[in-house]
């Protein structure tokens, strides 16, 4: 029986809890790559190779160099590369930024490892922060500039091709879609059409998936032509949607926003963002949310994801609120296993066959049903009577108990 490694690429990877979900799967971490040096250093800790190194490599660099990204200023005064560097152990450091990082080489560098047969999945989620209409602060990409966040979508396409991996997953905001994005998002189309994949789409909320927040995310998957095999969705299950008492000891919360009143534990938890939630209160006690009690908020439990005592507290808070709910990677990544790939663990670090099939193996997506679609590649992930159904799966919560 053929047997087969698994090793995961992440891109835009922050603190990963989209790996997290990859590695209690049972697969194994191989590249990473995440700007924000905080991020990096949180995710050192946390993921390493079979030999024990760090799945993200770190740049040493001059105090020349340590002092230029600590003042430089971009078009708007605002310090644009602080986040990038930091002394560390008498050094000064840095992480390679996705304009570095070469797809040929990645895969080279696992094959040395794992062998030719190894199958490769990837996974990020490029920023979003200019897509979200809520950010005030946003690069806007005028007059034909392309300085926007929102670009670094086409270099995710760039490592898909050059990686060429077996699938791949990414997550936006679903904000994506929007009417002022449609030159963008038009372009993301097109260009995907020119790559040997198998694409769909569709917005999901981690509440949906056993998550502790709602929390609406757009998840892309990719699958390579040589599977012969369509994206496939998991299944929500939003009679099973988590109040924040099923979770947290509280009475009430705040998520910050002005626009928001205060809430009881019986609603659904807010959005975790850098600032969000505020506070919760138990009975007089009221108080700042812990780290740990933010990432309970991100379906991880104590002990599940190490994060050091040196590493300043917004920064980690930041981390935590750009971060993917673990159930939402849980979920997307066991239907890849299960659905895509058709793959079980053999109980010693490889993946066998499947050799039931599923009940029902009908794909996500039908190209003879999509309005966006060319005779190889397929976008849009669902069929219009599909879509009415998954927008009230997905985009309707339930109303909290009084």
């Amino acid at each position: 029986m053929i047997k087969r490694k698994i090793v995961v690429v992440s891109l835009f990877s922050g603190m990963d809890l989209f790996l997290l979900a990859c590695v209690k799967a049972g697969l194994i971490p191989g590249f990473a790559c995440e700007r924000n040096i905080f991020a990096a250093l949180m995710h050192a800790a946390n993921f390493k190779t079979i030999s024990g190194d760090s799945v993200i490599k770190f740049i040493e660099i001059s105090k020349e160099e340590y002092n230029y990204r600590k003042q430089h200023k971009n078009e708007n005064g605002k310090k644009d590369l602080a986040d990038t560097t930091t002394e560390k152990d008498g050094k000064y450091i840095r992480a390679k930024s996705i304009e570095e990082v070469d797809g040929y080489e990645i895969r080279s560098e696992i094959e040395k490892e794992y062998g030719k047969n190894v199958i490769i999945i990837l996974i990020g989620g490029p920023p979003c922060q200019d897509f979200l209409a809520m950010n005030k602060h946003k690069t806007i990409d005028e007059n034909g500039s392309r300085n926007s966040r929102n670009f670094l979508i086409f270099e995710y396409l760039r490592i898909l091709s050059e990686l060429n991996p077996d699938v791949a997953l990414m997550e936006q905001t679903p904000s994506i879609g929007a009417d002022s994005y449609e030159h963008i998002f038009t372009e993301f189309i097109e260009k995907i059409n020119q790559l040997p994949f198998k694409m769909a789409y569709q917005d999901i909320n981690s509440i949906h998936y056993l998550g502790n927040q709602s929390r609406e995310r757009r998840a892309f998957i990719f699958v390579n032509n040589n599977l012969n095999a369509s994206p496939v969705f998991p299944t929500p299950v939003p009679e099973l949607a988590k109040r924040v008492r099923d979770f947290l000891d509280i009475d009430y919360f705040f998520s910050g926003h002005f626009t928001d009143g205060i809430k009881n534990k019986n609603h659904f938890m807010c959005t975790v963002t850098s600032g969000s939630p505020k506070w919760f209160r138990k009975g007089e006690n009221q108080w700042t949310p812990s780290i740990d009690e933010l990432l309970l908020c991100m379906d991880v439990q104590k002990g599940d994801y190490i994060i050091t005592s040196d590493l300043p507290t917004a920064q980690i808070k930041k981390a935590i609120g750009n971060g993917v709910c673990l159930s939402m990677g849980h979920a997307l990544i066991t239907s890849v296993l299960e659905n895509i790939l058709r793959l079980k663990p053999d109980g010693d670090g490889y993946w066998i066959p499947i050799d039931k099939l599923p009940n029902d193996p009908t794909p996500t997506c039908n190209p003879q049903e999509i309005k966006l679609q060319s005779s190889d590649d397929c976008f849009m992930s669902s069929t219009p009577i599909q879509e009415a159904i998954e927008t009230n799966l997905n985009n309707v919560l339930p109303e909290p108990l009084n």
